[in-house]
Order: structure tokens, then sequence, then C-alpha cells
């Protein structure tokens, strides 16, 4: 579908400046905001292991994550020459690794962090990038643009965004390696055969579970236009240009890939201790993902996406006749199959892993909702008066909600239950509380001039001691004083502090520490 020439010369022309705009935005809003925080739980490991494998030319620590993330956030911190002690790390517990390495041997922990986290705000601009070029393409500009808002202001993209994770590079990987397939079997040569087996190649060292792009990749190509052939030369290339990559990545050790992969598939087949509606389970809940994205995904994507999809099948299904749905289903355009069938697909997968720790796991399904929402509402078929007032209406509610979140994004809760103050209802872990928030509780103790000591117990791999906050651990015995406690550690299974619930907590601290004063 192309623009056309009433209304859409303004969009058409200017529509890669907006997009540009909006993603500065967007990259505005992720410094602000992850400056306010202290590291997540899994930052440290990951820019401590990423240091190590560059200090030491070997992948010792976390080999549950492939390496590309974790060198290239380490890759800015080389600069800074930081202290760094260990030479084997052969059987050492990789979290304490961490806390040394940031809190405990005189580095810059927070300017670390702020370095590492870097990589990761790129990898959110080129997705968003490759969301608004790709929509574009299918649809029209704006379409793009709607497509691009909707990722740019989505708080668990935002969230994620900003950490030294590989949730946000591996849903840069599906999507642009997907789009990179639908480049070549549109125009099989050689140049789009070479961008396509690189960047196939090196999402294989972001995250393990960008193995399952394998079948999607052959059978697309086995149903799209290049023949036998061109898919035989597609799977050669993308076999040996991963070998490379691999070799390269770990460092002439190749078989540490497979050691990596044998302990993910040893958690998953274990599970993880999962926390679901007030329950915890040691190997997860079938129906977690459902549960968790109904309850995180933000209502107005929620509403756009529903109806998107009634759209979608009143326009193709048809009661009274198979033979014309078949017809219409026939009609839509392999690519438009793609995004469709990618996140069922990976949704579906999900629900099977028993690793139950956060919507972040789902966020690589996210673009292409966004990018099947702006097809199906920008379609000509569907657009009509209501149409436009109704999707006009909710984007902007939809953004507003974005800023009042602000900078709060992971503890996001959608209005649909209540918003995040009814969050730990659902869900804990990296949906609420890892661990972000010790920063803004050492601001506010300062900035409201608490200066006697707190009892805290705090759900993190940060240090009090660090950010200088006059703390003592928090005991069963203590019932009155100043008491800071992480959520996660007030519901969690065995947690005897669940009396605090009943309390009215002087100050919730980003959404994740509760703090009390009790007198006597």
């Amino acid at each position: 579908m192309s623009d056309n020439l009433s209304g859409n010369n303004f969009f058409r022309k200017f529509s890669p400046a907006i997009a540009i705009l909006l993603l500065l935005i967007m990259f505005t809003l992720e410094i602000t905001s992850a400056i306010q925080e202290s590291q997540s739980i899994d930052e440290g490991v990951h820019l401590s292991a990423g240091f190590s494998y560059w200090h030491n030319r070997l992948i010792e620590l976390n080999p549950e994550h492939p390496p590309f993330v974790k060198l290239i956030a380490a890759a800015l911190i080389l600069p800074l020459n930081p202290n760094y002690i260990w030479q084997n790390l052969t059987d050492i517990n990789q979290w304490d690794v961490a806390r040394t390495f940031f809190y405990n041997i005189g580095n810059n922990a927070d300017f670390m962090l702020f370095l590492g986290r870097l990589p990761t705000m790129f990898y959110s601009i080129l997705l968003g990038w490759l969301i608004f070029i790709w929509t574009r393409k299918l649809a029209n500009s704006k379409a793009a643009i709607f497509a691009l808002l909707l990722y740019i202001f989505d708080a668990n993209i935002l969230a994620h965004s900003r950490y030294i994770t590989t949730d946000i590079a591996a849903s840069l990987t599906f999507i642009s390696s997907l789009y990179f397939l639908h480049q070549y079997t549109i125009k099989p040569d050689r140049k789009n055969f070479f961008i396509f087996i690189t960047i196939f190649a090196l999402g294989q060292i972001v995250k393990f579970s960008t193995i399952m792009l394998w079948p999607i990749i052959i059978i697309y190509g086995f149903y799209s236009k290049i023949n036998a052939k061109q898919l035989f030369r597609l799977i050669i290339g993308m076999s040996l240009a991963t070998f490379i990559v691999i070799f390269i990545a770990y460092f002439g050790h190749p078989e540490t890939y497979f050691t990596g992969l044998s302990a993910l598939a040893d958690h998953e087949k274990g599970g993880h201790y999962s926390y679901l509606l007030g329950n915890f389970d040691k190997i997860g809940f079938w129906y977690y993902f459902p549960v968790a994205f109904i309850v995180k995904t933000p209502i107005t994507t929620l509403i756009l996406f529903i109806l998107a999809a009634i759209l979608f099948l009143s326009k193709n299904l048809n009661v009274s006749s198979w033979q014309s749905t078949k017809n219409n289903f026939q009609q839509i355009p392999l690519v438009h199959w793609l995004i469709i069938i990618f996140p069922l697909f990976y949704f579906i997968a999900s629900m099977i892993n028993r690793i139950n720790i956060g919507i972040r796991h789902l966020l690589p399904i996210y673009p292409f909702i966004f990018i099947f929402i702006a097809l199906v509402f920008f379609n000509e078929n569907f657009k009509t008066k209501y149409i436009k007032i109704a999707s006009g209406f909710l984007i902007l509610f939809f953004i507003a909600e974005s800023c009042l979140v602000y900078p709060n994004y992971l503890s996001y809760f959608s209005l649909l239950v209540g918003s995040t103050p009814q969050g730990y209802k659902y869900l804990l872990d990296s949906n609420l509380d890892w661990g972000q928030d010790l920063k803004k509780l050492k601001k506010y103790l300062d900035d409201n001039q608490i200066a006697e000591p707190i009892y805290l117990d705090y759900f993190g791999q940060a240090s009090p001691s660090y950010y200088k906050i006059n703390y003592s651990d928090m005991r069963s015995d203590v019932k009155t004083g100043w008491i800071a406690m992480s959520i996660q550690s007030m519901m969690w299974e065995d947690s005897q502090y669940k009396w605090l619930l009943d309390k009215k907590p002087i100050a919730v601290i980003g959404d994740s520490i509760y703090l009390y004063h009790i007198q006597k």
C-alpha cells in the first residue's frame, strides 16, 4: 500500500525526520531515567563477565548467555582501565565477582554502569528505526509513525532498553533477521545475501533463544519466491557465518558455546522459582506469560491489538464460504503472515519454557504487534472516520500514561489491573522489583534529612554502603523504627515481613522499596 496524494505528502516527505526526532526523545527518556537507578540484579554480572572476557580472552563467567551484549557493554569501560584482580575464574561465584568488581576494589560503579548501558540504548534506537522502515515499506508513512509511537512510549520497552541485559538486543536480532530475510527473498542478490547471513550470525551470539530463527527462516524461504538452490545456499551461508562468528566471539573455543547452551537447557529443564498471582512454584506456570502479557502490556496496546485482530479477521473470514475465506487468506502477502505467525510461535514457545521471571522474555513479540496494528489500522479497507478518531484518542492517552510513569518504567503495570500499586499481587522479580531503586532510596533519605539508621532488607546486588546509606540489616525481631523493605522481600514465600503490608508506608521509593516509620 502506498501513500495517497491527498493529505499524506507531509508524512511522505518528513516522516524520516519525525522518526528521528521521536527516537531522540526516546534516547532522552532512557538516559535521564537510567542515571536515577542503581544496577538491576543481572547487570553487574553481565558487565563484569564481559570485562573478564576481554581481560582473560576466555568465556568463563555467565556462560548461560552468549557473549555479544556483554562484550560490547564492557568494551566501553576498557578505556577506564578499572581495577581487576582475577586471573583464573574457574569455580568462582559470578555474583561475588560482580559485587567486588563494582563496589569493593575502588572502581566507579555508577560511571561503569552508565557506559555499559549505552549500547542497549543504541540497540533500542536501531530497533525503533527498523520498525519505522519496515512498516513504511509495507504500508505508508502514517502507519510507520503510528507503529513507532507504540514502540517508543511502551513502558516495558523503555524499562529494558536501559539495562545491560540481552532482551532488547534479542528483539533487534529477531526483527532485523526477518526483515533482511524478506529483503533477500525479494531480491536474492549477493548484497542482500551477505547482509542477512551477517546479521543472523551475530544474532546467534546475542541470546540462545535466537536459535528458533532457524526453522522460521527455512520455512519462510521454502514458501517465498526464491528457488531451492538459493534456499540451500542461504542455509549453508547461515551455517558458515554462524560458525565463524561463534569461533571469534568465543576466542577460538566454540565448544564453550555448546557448554552455555547446555547450561541453559539444564536451567530450563529444572525450572526457576517463580511467583504468579500470589503463588510460588519451583518450575513455573504454563500460564505465566499469558497473565504477564495481560497485566504488563499497556491497556491502549491491548485495545488496539484486539481491535486490529477483529478487523483483520472480519475482512478475511467468510463464515458462509470456506472457499472465499481460503482465497482471502491466500491473497495476504507472505511477509504479512511472517509478522503474524512469528509472535504466535514465540509466545507459544515461551509458555513451554519453565523460566518464568519476567515480561522481558516476551519483548521480541512486541515490535511485530506494533507493526501488525499499524498495518491493519492504516489499511485502506479499514480507514473510517471512527477508526481515525479512536486511534488518535488512544495514542494520545497512551503517550500521556507513559509520561506519568516516568522514570519508574520497570515497575509499570496496566491500568487494567489497577496500575503499579497493585502489581505485587500479580508478578514480582524483573516485572517490579529488580534492585533498581537503591539510589532513589538514598536520595529520598537525603532530601528528607533522615539521618538516623534505618533497617534495610534490599532485594538487589547494589551496595547500600557504597551509596553511604546509614543502615543495619533488617531482622525478624525489629518491630519499630525506620524500616526500608523491598517489595520482593516482603512478598517472598517464606518472608517474615508480610505484616508490613498492613502498615501504611511513609513513602514508596520508585515503586519497589517501601519505607516505614513505626513508633513504639
